[in-house]
């Protein structure tokens, strides 16, 4: 594995996301899904 500890942060701090929103659920089939829900503050939304 790579140490990345000497790395430079170079990101505009003014760009970070933050995470406004959780949502988890539990689906059931043949087996069981847990599918969670991300929301931020620049609208991105994912679910994974």
């Amino acid at each position: 594995m790579r140490d990345y500890s000497d790395q430079i942060d170079t990101r505009d701090p003014d760009r970070d996301v933050q995470i406004t929103g959780l949502d988890a659920c539990v689906v059931e089939g043949n087996f069981e899904w847990n599918l969670i829900k991300v929301e931020t503050d620049a609208g991105v939304t994912g679910i994974g």
